[in-house]
């Protein structure tokens, strides 16, 4: 891995639940920050989805293989994010994808579709 020390800082505000092994880590990782730790007990059902949503980058992170470069892990994280609001559809949105959801998107879209749409914006169809 490569060092992960943020050279500018990025957040005022850490908020986590009351898991003691954070304030420990972020005085590590934020020491050259003044960022400051909240720990609260998150909204009920906000804790389920964030870690929801580790676990499965955690799983897919672990097929993929390790990440050679801080690029490789940006790339993959992008893409990611990408699948999760346009692919992947949700039952927490009746089996909509968040982009259908919020009503960016009027059907679930895939990878192809996501290809051909990028590639029409880039060559200034829309």
């Amino acid at each position: 891995m490569w060092p992960v020390k943020a050279p500018l800082q990025i957040l005022d505000e850490l908020v986590t639940d009351g898991l003691q092994s954070y304030d420990k880590a972020i005085k590590r990782e934020f020491s050259n920050c003044s960022v400051v730790h909240v720990q609260s007990s998150l909204r009920k059902g906000l804790n389920n989805k964030i870690e929801r949503l580790f676990r499965d980058l955690k799983v897919r992170s672990k097929v993929s293989g390790s990440f050679n470069s801080k690029e490789g892990l940006e790339d993959f994280i992008n893409g990611y994010r990408v699948h999760h609001n346009f692919v992947k559809e949700h039952k927490s949105l009746d089996g909509k994808t968040p982009a259908q959801f919020s009503g960016l998107t009027k059907n679930k879209l895939n990878w192809l579709d996501l290809i051909i749409l990028a590639s029409l914006r880039n060559k200034g169809y829309y």
